[in-house]
């Protein structure tokens, strides 16, 4: 099979997205398979590109989501990004058949069903006997808020995805399609012929009428990768807890209180994260706490080679109140680093037992110190279920990985 990703995210740009995109590439070739990506993402000398056979759109477009937002809005035709989303479109049909492509796995934000416009890259490339697949990782923020919702009223997550499910459904049947799926942000939308999840939780709550194909490829782990050492010395100094990404939706407040709460001996460092500007908000939370006075604060735009952050930690503090799946909770653990991180189902699917996990909106401040302070303390039980969880995600995924060609193929 000839495959062709379309992505505008790419590497070097360092977000889980496109992280999960070329590690889906690379698998596909370590596989047998021609894999050929087409992205908006210029290369930068001296950073990470990529490895695979990499087209690069040059003309100047998006270059984050809320710009991609604006060039959605068919009503703000004088928004210069306006004719850029259908100029890209352009350029990837062209690309698309210039290749002869048998399968083009289309990636987000080219996924999200409020670009509505997009409809018509899918429909070319279906008129061209082209299959055509979505990669869709983080639910739409109302259906998320739903299940919340639902769950804070039932206090048990397989309760609140029954009754949400429910309310999808008659929703859907109450508006019809596609109305339904742009309702909820569904990938089903565009009407592509399979789409690829980071997780089973995600793929529950994008098809009511279970009419499409669906995989869950869970993001790709490198084992090898993480027990190397990173090309350059590390200049960072040891910190006893790290953080990364202190949005309000990745549980900045718990960040905050963790902070707030620490023993006189704890230190920290936070990553600013790969998208948003965490830190506006952030700082102002922890600017007054003992540890942010005392120097036993470290505050980071980016950092190059994770794996030298993570190994000058003790703790990865990962609270979050969702995701679609929760990668870097589980990376720290084959470095050897303990995790205390919320759980929410997804972020469960991936640290399964191998961390200490507490509830994201129901567990106190006293709760997540004293997680953090039993991560610390008690480091080789910790340490021992982590490396036993991510021994089972190694052979989970050469399991998905098979699975998946043969899904591709088949749908």
């Amino acid at each position: 099979m000839r495959i062709g990703i379309i992505s505008p995210k790419w590497l070097p740009h360092h977000g889980g997205q496109p992280q999960y995109a070329h590690r889906l590439a690379l698998a596909l070739e370590e596989n047998g398979l021609e894999v050929f990506v087409f992205s908006a993402t210029a290369a930068i000398q001296g950073k990470d590109n990529g490895q695979c056979k990499t087209t690069r759109w040059s003309a100047q477009g998006p270059g984050n989501l809320d710009s991609w937002k604006r060039a959605a809005d068919a009503n703000d035709v004088a928004n210069p990004n306006f004719g850029w989303i259908y100029a890209f479109m352009n350029a990837a049909a062209d690309w698309a058949d210039s290749l002869d492509l048998d399968v083009a796995i289309i990636d987000a934000p080219l996924t999200f069903a409020r670009f509505h416009q997009l409809r018509e890259l899918y429909k070319h490339l279906k008129a061209r006997d082209i299959k055509v697949g979505a990669i869709y990782h983080d639910l739409h923020q109302p259906v998320v808020a739903t299940l919340v919702r639902e769950y804070r009223k039932a206090r048990n997550w397989r309760q609140a995805d029954d009754t949400t499910r429910d309310i999808i459904l008659r929703t859907a049947e109450k508006i019809g399609v596609p109305q339904a799926y742009h309702f909820i942000g569904s990938p089903l939308f565009f009407e592509p012929d399979f789409v690829v999840t980071s997780s089973t939780w995600t793929a529950a709550f994008i098809d009511p009428f279970g009419t499409l194909p669906k995989f869950a490829m869970h993001p790709f782990l490198d084992s090898s990768y993480w027990s190397q050492s990173s090309a350059s010395p590390s200049a960072l100094t040891p910190k006893d807890i790290l953080m990364v990404n202190p949005l309000f939706h990745k549980g900045s407040k718990h960040m905050a209180d963790l902070i707030a709460s620490a023993d006189r001996h704890w230190s920290f460092r936070v990553l600013k994260g790969g998208y948003g500007n965490s830190f506006q908000n952030f700082v102002p939370l922890i600017a007054a706490t003992p540890a942010a006075q005392e120097g036993r604060m470290e505050l980071l735009d980016y950092v190059p080679d994770m794996r030298d952050a993570y190994r000058a930690s003790e703790v990865l503090f990962f609270p979050s109140l969702h995701e679609g799946y929760g990668m870097t909770a589980v990376e720290p653990m084959f470095l050897g680093v303990n995790v205390v991180s919320s759980n929410y189902p997804a972020i469960i699917e991936a640290v399964g037992d191998g961390a200490a996990t507490l509830c994201p909106y129901f567990s106190t401040p006293e709760e997540w110190h004293a997680a953090v302070a039993d991560a610390m303390k008690r480091k080789s039980y910790w340490r021992a279920r982590g490396a036993r969880r991510t021994a089972a995600l190694i052979e989970r995924q050469k399991q998905e990985v098979r699975e998946m060609i043969r899904f591709i193929a088949a749908a």
